[in-house]
């Protein structure tokens, strides 16, 4: 019987000690389970790849957008040039500041372009010595220009009483007998219209403008240009006797 019972013990512990080794191997078989979820990690890139192909389109297609704005704005940087060309084109209304035979007045547009043709001569400082030789023959030539249907007006960006101090000034002045006026455009606007602005003063360059308010003649020249008086008077007489012939 003892011996009986040792065997059944034996049996009974063998059988227990599978039974836990069972239990071990089950255990241990969900850690090569958790390992398996690997092909996923492998499959995912493919999303993502799918996400920056749609990134890619998406900024196709603000580049797309983009050259679509550009072209846009060229064209109304078109129109706007082909806008400031029309301006120019035609004399602008004004009321302004001037300087008529040593008096302070107001000149407009009506009081220049009435029935006759009209010079510009824009000049940038008072007490030039260039500016003034010119403005000086324009002077001694009023009355060729007055034959010639033409009125003489100057327009510097300096103050009214610069210009009755260079009317005024013995040393260098423009005399007593200076009789054209002298537009005092400070702020710059009258220029800026005319399209002879730059760096907040007038350019050097006279300007022909016909009785109808257009535009016909532009001449541009440097402030130290040694151009003498008398060809410039000359050159303008020329200029307006062919236009009006036109």
């Amino acid at each position: 019987k003892k011996k009986l019972e040792l065997y059944e013990e034996k049996t009974m512990s063998s059988s227990q000690s599978s039974v836990l080794g069972k239990r071990k191997r089950k255990s241990t078989q969900p850690n090569n389970e958790c390992k398996e979820p690997e092909p996923l990690d492998i499959a995912s890139p493919p999303k993502k790849k799918q996400k920056c192909d749609e990134s890619a389109s998406v900024r196709d297609r603000k580049k797309e957008n983009d050259v679509d704005l550009t072209m846009h704005d060229s064209k109304d940087v078109n129109d706007s040039n082909e806008e400031k060309d029309a301006k120019l084109s035609c004399v602008p209304s004004f009321e302004i500041d001037a300087v008529v035979k040593q008096q302070f007045t107001k000149i407009t547009d009506k009081d220049l372009i009435d029935r006759c043709w009209s010079i510009f001569y824009f000049y940038p400082f008072d007490f030039e010595e260039n500016c003034g030789a010119r403005l000086r023959q324009l002077n001694a030539s009023l009355s060729a220009f007055q034959a010639l249907n033409a009125k003489v007006v100057a327009v510097c960006t300096e103050s009214r009483y610069a210009h009755l101090a260079w009317i005024q000034s013995e040393s260098d002045g423009l005399g007593k007998t200076f009789d054209i006026p002298i537009i005092s455009d400070l702020n710059g606007k009258l220029s800026a219209q005319f399209g002879v602005l730059q760096d907040g003063h007038a350019k050097n360059c006279v300007i022909i403008v016909s009785p109808h308010r257009t535009i016909k003649y532009v001449s541009e020249f440097s402030q130290d240009a040694n151009l003498q008086p008398s060809v410039l008077v000359d050159q303008l007489s020329s200029t307006l006797k062919a236009l009006q012939q036109a």
